[in-house]
C-alpha cells in the first residue's frame, strides 16, 4: 500500500485531487458516492445519509481496508466544527454527480459503519473530521481505490419495496479510465432460489440497465448483483436487495 503525501491540518474542505506514494495509509475511508440526503434540510443539516459504496480501514492494520460494502453511513454534526463538516457534506453531494471517489476520516478513529439499504437511518454516528475531503486519483495498483473504480454501483432498486411483475436494474457505469470496453453482467435471485442471468449488456451513458424476464412475486424479497466484463477482466461483483409489495 503506498502511502499519501504529508497534509496539512485543514480548516475547511479540500477538494485537489491526491495520490498515494509508498508504506502505511491513514485514510479511515474511501468512498464512492451517489446520493446524499440532508437532514431535515440542506439550508442547515443536522444529519446527512451517504449513500454509495465505501470501503473502511481495518482497525488492526496499517494498509489494510476492508472489501466495498454498497450502502449508506448516517453522520450527525461533530460537537467541534460544525460549519466544516457541513461544508464538507456540501461537497460530498457534488461529488456524487461526478462519479469520483473521495477520501476522509481517519484510519485509528470512530469511522461510523456501513448500513444495509433497507435499514431504517437511526443512531447517527458523529461525522468524523480529520484533514477535510479529498478527491483521488484514479489508480490501478491493488489498493481500495482501484476496487471502487472498478465497482459497477447497484443504483435502483436499493432497499426499496417494487411492484410486483416487472423490475428493471440500473447501475452506476464503471469510471476506472483504462477500461474503454466493458460490458456489464446481471444476475437477480429471489429468496426461494429461482435466479436468472444476463448475457453481457453494452453501456448506457453514465448508467447501465437491464430488466429480466423473471415476473416478480407479491411479497417476495430479491437479491441482485452486477459486475463490469472486459476480456477475461472482471470487476468486483457489487450486491443489492430489494422487496415486493403485497401478500405471497
Amino acid at each position: 500500500m503506498r502511502r499519501h503525501p504529508a497534509l496539512p491540518l485543514l480548516l475547511a474542505v479540500s477538494l485537489a485531487p491526491w495520490s498515494l506514494a509508498a508504506a502505511s495509509d491513514p485514510v479511515g475511508i474511501y468512498a464512492l458516492i451517489d446520493r446524499v440526503v440532508f437532514e431535515p434540510d440542506e439550508k442547515a443539516p443536522e444529519r446527512v445519509q451517504l449513500w454509495g459504496a465505501f470501503a473502511l480501514a481495518k482497525e488492526d492494520s496499517r494498509d489494510d481496508y476492508k472489501e466495498p460494502e454498497v450502502g449508506y453511513m448516517y453522520f450527525s454534526l461533530p460537537s467541534e466544527k460544525a460549519e466544516v463538516a457541513r461544508k464538507e457534506w456540501a461537497d460530498m453531494k457534488e461529488v456524487a454527480r461526478e462519479g469520483e471517489v473521495v477520501a476522509f476520516a481517519v484510519r485509528h478513529k470512530e469511522k461510523g459503519k456501513v448500513r444495509k439499504a433497507g435499514e431504517k437511518p437511526s443512531a447517527p454516528e458523529p461525522y468524523p473530521l480529520s484533514w477535510g475531503l479529498q478527491k483521488v486519483r484514479k489508480t490501478r495498483e491493488r489498493s481500495p481505490v482501484r476496487e471502487l473504480i472498478s465497482l459497477a454501483l447497484p443504483l435502483s432498486p436499493r432497499g426499496e419495496a417494487v411492484p410486483p411483475g416487472s423490475v428493471t436494474l440500473t447501475v452506476r457505469n464503471i469510471s476506472d479510465p483504462e477500461r474503454k470496453r466493458v460490458k456489464y453482467l446481471f444476475e437477480v435471485k429471489s429468496e426461494s432460489g429461482e435466479v436468472e442471468k444476463s448475457s453481457e449488456i453494452e453501456p448506457g451513458k453514465e448508467k447501465t440497465v437491464w430488466t429480466p424476464t423473471l415476473r416478480l412475486a407479491p411479497g417476495v424479497k430479491y437479491r441482485w448483483m452486477a459486475r463490469a466484463v472486459e476480456g477475461d477482466w472482471k470487476g468486483p461483483v457489487a450486491e443489492a436487495a430489494f422487496a415486493v409489495k403485497g401478500k405471497g
